[in-house]
């Protein structure tokens, strides 16, 4: 079964009855056509029962759509798990509600700029801590300082609103390091933020814990398990969807935002009006100074200051959760941001030096605790609450700008091949889920492994954010040069001098945090650039072997069907009667040590051929007491060396129950032999249920109608191997297409039919079904349409707008089989086999759980037409 990424399911992309009159021509159509005898002798009529539209509707030209309903399993265990992912996460919202769960910039400005506002609680104080250890004469330097990480902090603004105006897309640092830089670079730029989003959350909710341990000093022992509680709920919060994250997140910020505000504005006006205690800028003393002034002591408190600047970059990494215009509400938002950033950061610096506070040599209490202490004392004692209060929640929440950031990037990556695809793929509340839960996973792994130690994190913290501000702004450098647009002058000068700065800042931070840490990001970092390649080559290598790989005019065939027998119970019986049908000679190999079993093998065959096979040979192999797996494969490469252009067949007896997975686990030999199979060359690992639903016939096979149904994600090599081989071994064969996209247009009213339903919006195909449905007739006609005597493939086309495939498909089947009860029903999937178990694990998840779910069904056969990496 081939999909998007060249393994899974049915490439993203439900079934439903594309164009039927044409493609399908009613086969596909979930209708049941009934013979009924009348009271009168010799009179007969049909009964045509309608398709049952429970789980779908009908759509645009012929399209099956896919019902909220049909997204939800029915029974077991997975239908428990489904209604607990409801409780946490929400109902599932369909893809035309992307627009809605946009952000306008009211919302944006909390939800994205939580982590670089934030960083005022913490960032004046880094510097002043540096400072500090010089003696109280280095507090001289405060200011200057300020004012310069201000203008830095302008100029990355300006660069990023540059960036967002100019691409107006996701992506930020990596995009457009990638676009002006080279592939290199921008994977060092990826890497250096993935990782800074995992240590934004780790050192947020590290310090939140933090802040609650000091209200109350008897949780002081759990701020582990506490941290990790707040990570939690972040993640479930952001797993809702950005929308209701944003409307969750904002509050807390706009509060910490206006206490700031009020904070700075009490304390100027209380300090010009000579209202502070004690004499103006008067430091209380440092004893026992451990390091001299010097220039390298200024820099490392230029660059610990530059701490504040953390988070600006993730406005430019999530430019599509922007409400229309995206690019101008994106600059707006940085603006805002930038403005507010600078007050804030230059307010907290006057106020310290106004109040003359500093560091604690414990950190406790804070710059920002001790000079809201002294600005509202007294009656206004409660403020100074409120803001600590402030202050915790906005430390905790600057972890949701990562959650923001670190999805889309991962989301850019998967669709430039350089993460596995399924980071590039929508949750069910229009959000990338996948990157959420593995960046809680990584967040609350370091976490553990530090210990929730705010101290340890934060050595590690910024070189990656600092990395990716350079990689941009020399980006853009570059990009200003070769465009030579309107204002490109000032443009390259102001990128450049940031480019500048923030290398400078990466350098000094690098260099005296590396003993305490910094070592740590360094090895990262190289690691992530190597998978990123690795990821990218394998699927560039599959991607090529795939387009020269063409469809060719001469059919798959089946040259022998075989069937492994250790022992002629019930399940091999049946697996020997289903051989019968697939329309190829059919050999048992026996294994069995008792004598009798070939001869009553040999009886089933004899007995089991259909009056319309007379020309079936059916052969016994006996190998008795030989291991199975190694007699089933010297078989094999004796029937491949008889016939290399054609396929063997290999059907699998299997016990099926309601719990159809425990049953293989009790099976273990059988799951080892399907494994094997799927990495031979020109061999189809079929498996046969235990129990079939029509045991009328014992002795013989009663002839019926075999229908193959094959999943499909397009046009391609992979495809006409699976429809092919389907052509050979059924009498009808329906190719299912599930898509999954935005649908290219809204359905318009003609004259006379009115106005267009509700319920019509989101029924069109989208981009890929459409094109589907233009090509399909063509291309059978090219390739699979050229032997009349063989079935011409239909087509069925089911759209999801809730973007599952695996359910549609599920529902789509049992609806089939409903209609087609005594048929004869073979799933056909085709499937990558990569030489590497670890490149397997990038391919064909949809056709695993699809192949999963059908363990506890007993009328339906599997097969699965595998082709392998450099088979050709």
């Amino acid at each position: 079964m081939n999909s998007q990424d060249h393994g899974g399911p049915p490439a993203d992309t439900p079934a439903g009855e594309g164009r039927n009159a044409r493609t399908s021509g009613g086969g596909g159509d979930l209708e049941q056509r009934i013979p009924q005898t009348g009271s009168l002798p010799g009179n007969r009529y049909v009964v045509i029962r309608r398709e049952d539209l429970g789980s779908f509707r009908r759509g645009a030209h012929g399209v099956l759509v896919a019902t909220e309903r049909a997204d939800e399993p029915t029974a077991g265990l997975a239908r428990l798990s489904f209604l607990l992912k409801r409780m946490v996460v929400g109902r599932r919202l369909p893809t035309s509600a992307a627009e809605s769960e946009q952000l306008p910039v009211r919302r944006a400005l909390p939800t994205l700029a939580s982590d670089a506002l934030s960083s005022v609680a913490y960032g004046p104080e880094a510097g002043l801590s540096v400072l500090a250890l010089a003696g109280v004469g280095a507090f001289a330097f405060e200011l200057p300082i300020a004012i310069a990480i201000a203008i830095l902090m302008v100029l990355v603004v300006l660069s990023y609103r540059q960036l967002v105006l100019t691409r107006q897309a996701d992506g930020g640092s990596y995009a457009v390091a990638r676009d002006y830089l080279g592939r290199w670079p921008a994977m060092v730029a990826a890497a250096a933020l993935l990782i800074d989003y995992v240590l934004t959350v780790s050192v947020s909710v590290s310090s939140g814990a933090d802040a609650l341990a000091s209200a109350f000093p008897v949780i002081t022992d759990l701020r582990l398990p506490l941290a990790v509680v707040l990570a939690l709920l972040l993640c479930a919060g952001n797993l809702r969807g950005v929308r209701e994250a944003g409307a969750l997140f904002s509050t807390p910020t706009y509060i910490f935002v206006g206490t700031m505000v009020a904070l700075i504005a009490v304390g100027l006006i209380r300090g010009l009006t000579g209202a502070v205690h004690h004499g103006l800028g008067v430091y209380p003393p440092i004893p026992h100074p451990t390091e001299a002034l010097t220039p390298f002591l200024i820099l490392t408190a230029f660059a610990s200051g530059c701490s504040s600047m953390t988070g600006i970059e993730a406005v430019s990494n999530s430019v599509r959760s922007f409400r229309q215009p995206q690019g101008r509400n994106a600059a707006r938002t940085l603006s805002l941001l930038g403005a507010v950033l600078v007050v804030l950061f230059l307010g907290v610096t006057l106020l310290d030096i106004i109040y003359g506070v500093a560091p604690h040599p414990s950190g406790s209490p804070t710059v920002l605790a001790q000079i809201a202490a002294d600005v509202f004392s007294g009656p206004g004692r409660f403020f100074f609450y409120l803001i600590q209060f402030a202050t915790m929640l906005v430390l905790i929440l600057a972890a949701n700008a990562s959650f923001n950031g670190f999805p889309r990037l991962c989301a850019f990556l998967a669709r430039d091949d350089h993460l596995p695809h399924r980071f590039g793929a929508f949750g069910d509340r229009l959000v990338y889920s996948a990157a959420i839960l593995v960046l809680t996973v990584v967040a609350v792994a370091v976490l553990v492994l530090f210990g929730a130690s705010t101290d340890r994190l934060i050595n590690l913290y910024a070189i990656g954010v600092f990395t990716a501000f350079t990689l941009a702004q020399a980006a853009l450098v570059r990009y200003g040069w070769r465009t030579r647009g309107p204002n490109w002058r000032r443009n390259i000068v102001i990128n450049g001098l940031g480019a500048a700065a923030t290398l400078v800042v990466d350098l000094i931070v690098l260099v005296v945090k590396f003993p305490l840490g910094a070592w740590v990001v360094l090895i990262i970092v190289p690691i992530l650039v190597c998978y990123f390649w690795f990821v990218s080559r394998h699927y560039q290598r599959i991607r090529a072997e795939l387009q020269q790989l063409a469809p060719s005019k001469r059919p798959l065939r089946t040259y022998r069907t075989v069937v492994p027998v250790r022992k002629l119970d019930s399940p091999t019986e049946k697996a020997l009667r289903y051989a019968v049908t697939l329309g190829s000679d059919v050999v048992a190999l026996n294994l069995a040590v008792e004598p009798q079993v070939g001869e009553d093998i040999r009886r089933v065959l004899a007995t089991a051929r259909p009056g319309s096979l007379p020309n079936l040979h059916v052969e016994v192999v006996d190998r008795p007491g030989q291991k199975e797996l190694a007699a089933l494969l010297r078989l094999l490469d004796q029937l491949r060396a008889q016939a290399p252009d054609q396929l063997v067949t290999v059907i699998v007896p299997e016990y099926v129950t309601s719990a159809g997975t425990l049953d293989l686990l009790r099976r273990p030999g059988s799951l080892r032999l399907k494994l094997a199979l799927l990495r031979q060359h020109s061999v189809v690992a079929a498996s046969f249920p235990s129990a079939w639903r029509d045991e009328r016939d014992r002795t013989g096979l009663s002839p019926r109608r075999r229908v193959a149904l094959v999943p499909v994600s397009g046009l391609d090599a992979l495809t006409f191997r699976g429809l092919s081989y389907a052509q050979s071994i059924a009498d009808e064969v329906i190719a299912i297409h599930v898509a999954t996209g935005q649908p290219l247009e809204q359905p318009v009213a003609q004259s006379g039919r009115g106005a267009v339903r509700r319920d019509d919006i989101g029924t069109e195909p989208d981009q890929e079904a459409k094109a589907l449905l233009d090509a399909w007739d063509e291309w059978i006609d090219r390739y699979l349409g050229s032997d009349p005597s063989l079935p011409r493939p239909q087509l069925a086309i089911v759209l999801s707008p809730f973007r599952t495939v695996v359910q549609p498909v599920l529902r789509y089947l049992q609806g089939y089989r409903e209609k087609e009860r005594d048929a004869i029903c073979t799933i056909v999937f085709t499937e990558l086999v990569t030489r590497h178990v670890w490149n397997q694990l990038l391919h064909n998840h949809r056709a695993f759980h699809i192949k999963s779910a059908l363990l506890g069904r007993a009328d339906f056969a599997v097969a699965d037409v595998t082709y392998g990496l450099g088979e050709q």
